[in-house]
């Protein structure tokens, strides 16, 4: 088989290659190399970019690999075509009617043209899509109208403009037996990226389980950043059922193993570290002193100047006063202050 082709694409340059068809655009790996083959000529001469999801290469089992092109290359095709005048879609659909019955038709005109340059009738029994089991699948059973007008645009679209449209369907015109609709296709992302290891086999954590975590773990203001980041990027990248009951058992514990879990005790030491902060003494500058500084006057007195919270306050003591004392000369002029001394009249005190 060829090695990388390249080709142009509305002015830029874009290279395909039968390793990156079968990694990143098959839906099966099992596709065989006439089938690579066929997909990249056609990608190459219908003009398709398969890296923005314009064409599609669908196989399952060993059943025969299809190319399945986007609703959305149909509808511009037909729009830059000069000669486009429009479309008229009629339908036959009436509330509660028997499916088996309905129809839709489709007339596609052109400027040069005095009728239709395509007009086509296509009816429910000839493509509703069914399961292998027989049943009718969910796009076609809760929006016939809707599947039916793709196809049946589609085909007026093609048979009006062969050249462009040439050997493009869409997946609703193919048989529908195990065929994903166009919803399904698309949710496969076929950006090339790196080859990954493969998981262990486990399936995913269950929607309940993924909803717990989220408003129990993650909404959490106890969760640290880094635990927060780890935790979203394992959802992100797919979260097994056994990982999500390693980290609900790790956040909430275990009461039948007697295991304590990380949220008990990370909210028994916020509060532990609540109380104790409430407990320790204030700093002496938010103490409040309920004396002042006596610099010769009374405790409280509203003149005496506030006291430095820094200095140690002193035991405060009344002044005497004038009134207080005995005049010398009542008392013969000699004052005896201690036993054997002597103090001689003053002309002051």
């Amino acid at each position: 088989m060829s090695n990388a082709i390249k080709y142009v694409w509305q002015g830029q340059e874009l290279e395909i290659s039968p390793e990156i068809v079968r990694r990143f655009i098959s839906t099966s790996s099992n596709v065989n190399e006439q089938e690579i083959k066929d997909f990249m000529d056609l990608c190459i001469y219908q003009h398709l970019n398969p890296f923005i999801k314009e064409a599609y290469l669908i196989k399952y089992g060993n059943e025969r690999a299809n190319i399945v092109t986007s609703k959305d290359v149909f509808d511009k095709r037909a729009f830059r075509d000069p000669k486009y005048d429009g479309e008229e879609v009629t339908t036959n659909y009436k509330r509660g009617m028997n499916l088996m019955d309905l129809w839709v038709r489709t007339r596609i005109y052109h400027k040069d043209l005095s009728h239709p340059a395509s007009d086509v009738t296509i009816y429910y029994p000839e493509y509703v899509g069914k399961k292998k089991d027989g049943t009718i699948n969910r796009m076609w059973k809760s929006k016939p109208m809707t599947m039916l007008t793709k196809v049946s645009k589609a085909q007026g679209k093609r048979e009006a403009n062969p050249e462009d449209l040439a050997r493009l369907y869409l997946t609703e015109e193919f048989d529908q037996q195990s065929r994903p609709t166009e919803t399904d296709i698309r949710e496969k992302d076929i950006t090339p990226k790196p080859k990954q290891l493969d998981k262990p086999n486990d399936d995913l954590a269950s929607d309940k389980q993924i909803l717990l975590i989220q408003k129990q773990i993650i909404a959490s203001h106890l969760l640290k950043k880094a635990e927060l980041e780890k935790m979203s990027k394992l959802i992100e990248d797919g979260l097994t059922k056994s990982k999500a009951s390693e980290i609900i058992s790790w956040w909430l514990g275990d009461s039948k193993k007697m295991i304590i879990g990380e949220r008990t005790k990370r909210e028994t030491a916020e509060k532990q570290a609540k109380t104790k902060a409430k407990e320790e003494p204030k700093d002496d500058k938010d103490i409040e002193f309920p004396f002042n500084k006596d610099d010769g006057l009374e405790i409280n007195d509203p003149n005496a100047p506030e006291i430095d919270a820094k200095e140690k306050p002193r035991k405060a003591h009344k002044v005497s006063k004038a009134e207080d004392f005995i005049p010398i000369e009542e008392l013969g002029g000699v004052v005896e202050v201690a036993p054997g001394v002597k103090v001689a009249e003053l002309d002051t005190f």
